[in-house]
């Protein structure tokens, strides 16, 4: 995600945010970069941020939300 350039922007700010649309496992706030990495605790809920998020003005500037997922294929 992109658009955290603001100064007075906080990891626990984008947490609140991005919880309100499912269970978080992990934040990874690079605020020199003004990005972030969101990992939910499935797919679905990360769909459902980037649906309601994606464009948002937040501390002016507008949220770019896009979705990567990463699948674990056991070897058996």
């Amino acid at each position: 995600m992109k658009g955290l350039e603001h100064a007075d922007l906080k990891l626990k700010m984008i947490y609140n945010l991005f919880s309100n649309f499912g269970n978080i496992q992990k934040v990874i706030f690079i605020k020199p970069r003004g990005c972030a990495l969101i990992e939910y605790q499935n797919e679905g809920y990360a769909t459902i941020a980037k649906d309601f998020l994606n464009n948002l003005m937040f501390f002016n500037n507008y949220l770019r939300v896009s979705l990567y997922f990463q699948y674990n294929s056991a070897a058996k």
